[in-house]
């Protein structure tokens, strides 16, 4: 994570040296720029924000989390925005004083969405329709209402820049620049935030790219020149901002198609372990009580059929699925079989690798088995918390035991024990006689 951080910051470096040159070796004389060039820019600058709207589209109708809906809203407000806006005045040479205002207003919404977007919780959405049509809707309306405003007072607008390159409306201009500026600032720390915390690449490459924006508000705050057509420093950091973006959606798209492509072999193992391993135990564990006087061999065989089961569910469940829904998949249906009630009371979590995934799961999975054999428990109560660490805690009413009269393997303790180990989590097991008992595992 050092060297992509040191990417992070050389990008950022980049984009601050290039403002100094240009504005360095621009001069207010020559104001009057390349408009050829200008309209190039702002084409290819709106091609790549439509590509980029409609990839973050994708990427939440698949994810179906808040924050990538957000996250798809602003975008493509942005992009429309774009080529409404910027691209299409450019293309047609519409002088209109209305849409140079409208394109900043249009950003400026845009980034407080982006903002946003960083910032709210990464919660699945139950009623994605309705979010989908709430945000379209909003998005839709913002679009038409800062449209008509502007149009219609078109007349009593200030040029924003004239064609010397005097600056007019010079308050309204530097509010609007420094507003955007600081939303997109917001939106880098939150995007950063999030990366530091292991939520991935995406927020990496995203922090970078709204940092990015952030310096083109920068720029354009600095020169006066910045409404006039002609090309400049933040132009190419909006074409990096956007391309970022599209890089971010587009690695995305391929991890989650490969995590598809894993997710139905890991399934088809599922079904051979159903149909064939699970069948063969199951039929074991019914003989066995039969013949078995003592009940280990019974015990044995319901312990090793008890955990291909819970195998085959690990197999199932997708590995991209936040942990608290994967955890209460993976215990949905064992208290039943073993014979008690369970509660759930899962928070969201963060930072948590596949490997500590499948550690916690395997825990808690034979912490309520053990509590519903062993301890004849009534009610087994599952907990999943953060509070800088991880906090994944079983608590049963059973019988209990004493814990010092009790070997390291037998109810599977040791195996809980190595497994909380093996992802340098600590592992805490307290219980007494007719007092019930209590696992819990810290992830540091």
């Amino acid at each position: 994570m050092g060297r992509t951080r040191s990417t992070l910051a050389l990008v950022l470096l980049v984009g601050f040296g290039s403002v100094v040159v240009v504005l360095g070796t621009s001069h207010a004389g020559q104001a009057e720029g390349h408009p050829a060039l200008h309209g190039a820019v702002e084409a290819v600058i709106a091609s790549v924000a439509a590509l980029a709207a409609f990839l973050s589209g994708v990427r939440a109708y698949a994810t179906r989390r808040l924050d990538d809906f957000v996250l798809a809203a602003a975008i493509g407000l942005l992009a429309t925005s774009q080529i409404a806006f910027s691209m299409l005045p450019a293309a047609l040479s519409a002088g209109s004083q209305a849409w140079p205002w409208a394109a900043s207003a249009a950003r400026l919404l845009g980034a407080v969405m982006l903002a946003a977007a960083a910032l709210v919780p990464q919660l699945r959405v139950e009623r994605p329709r309705a979010v989908v049509i709430g945000l379209g809707a909003a998005c839709v309306a913002a679009f038409v209402v800062i449209t008509v405003a502007f149009a219609v007072s078109a007349s009593a607008l200030p040029a924003a820049v004239t064609s010397s390159g005097e600056l007019e409306g010079r308050a309204a201009v530097y509010a609007i620049q420094i507003a955007t500026f600081l939303a997109f600032a917001v939106a880098a720390v939150g995007f950063a935030v999030r990366w530091t915390r292991g939520h991935g690449r995406v927020d990496e490459l995203l922090a970078t790219a709204t940092g990015l924006a952030a310096i083109a508000r920068f720029d354009y705050l600095l020169d006066s020149t910045a409404g006039l057509p002609s090309a400049r420093a933040g132009d190419l950091l909006r074409v990096l901002f956007y391309m970022l973006i599209v890089l971010a959606l587009e690695r995305d798209a391929a991890r989650r198609a490969a995590a598809q492509a894993v997710l139905r072999e890991r399934r088809r193992i599922a079904r051979d372990l159903h149909d064939g391993l699970a069948q063969d135990l199951a039929f074991i564990v019914r003989r066995a009580r039969t013949v078995d006087d003592d009940g280990e061999l019974a015990a044995a065989a319901e312990r090793a059929l008890a955990e291909s089961r819970r195998a085959i569910t690990a197999l199932r469940l997708p590995s991209t699925e936040p942990l608290d829904v994967t955890l209460a998949a993976a215990l949905d249906g064992l208290a039943t079989r073993v014979g008690t009630r369970l509660v759930l009371d899962l928070a969201p979590v963060s930072g948590v690798s596949s490997d500590q995934r499948e550690a916690l799961i395997a825990i808690a999975h034979e912490a309520v088995a053990n509590a519903g054999r062993h301890a004849s428990a009534e009610v087994v109560r599952v907990e999943l918390s953060e509070d800088g660490h991880v906090h994944l805690r079983v608590c049963d009413d059973g019988v209990g035991f004493e814990t010092r009269k009790v070997r390291g393997d037998r109810y599977g303790i040791a195996g809980m024990r190595e497994r909380a180990e093996a992802i340098g989590a600590s592992f805490h097991l307290s219980s007494s006689v007719g007092e019930g008992t209590e696992v819990e595992v810290v992830l540091q």
